[in-house]
């Protein structure tokens, strides 16, 4: 069994063999809800906000689920977290813009 799922989840894209196992921690967390609202907006305007501002730009997310959020996308090395005059700010890394920039692609096309 264990054979067949790794067959699975392997595709052939430009010459390189891909996982597409949704249990990779990326591909999870970017399922998990509010993870692309968060990586979309962050890549807005100046691309630095802090926790109140995503939280008001975001008001269906508890704060909890968003604290978790933020910290599941930084883990992954989406996001970054500073400490900048006493508020924590967070933006997007390269990685997070390549994300962020296939996201979008991905919805337009749906």
């Amino acid at each position: 069994m264990r054979g067949s799922r790794e067959k699975s989840c392997y595709v052939e894209f430009e010459g390189t063999q891909v996982c597409i196992d949704p249990f990779l921690p990326g591909l999870r967390v970017l399922g998990l809800k509010y993870s692309a609202q968060i990586l979309i907006l962050l890549g807005k305007d100046i691309g630095i906000r802090n926790f109140n501002e995503i939280s008001r730009d975001i008001p269906e997310a508890g704060r909890v689920l968003l604290a978790s959020r933020l910290r599941d996308l930084e883990k992954q090395g989406l996001i970054e977290r500073r400490a900048e005059g006493g508020h924590i700010q967070y933006s997007l890394t390269e990685k997070g813009r390549l994300v962020r920039e296939a996201l979008i692609r991905l919805i337009m096309v749906l």
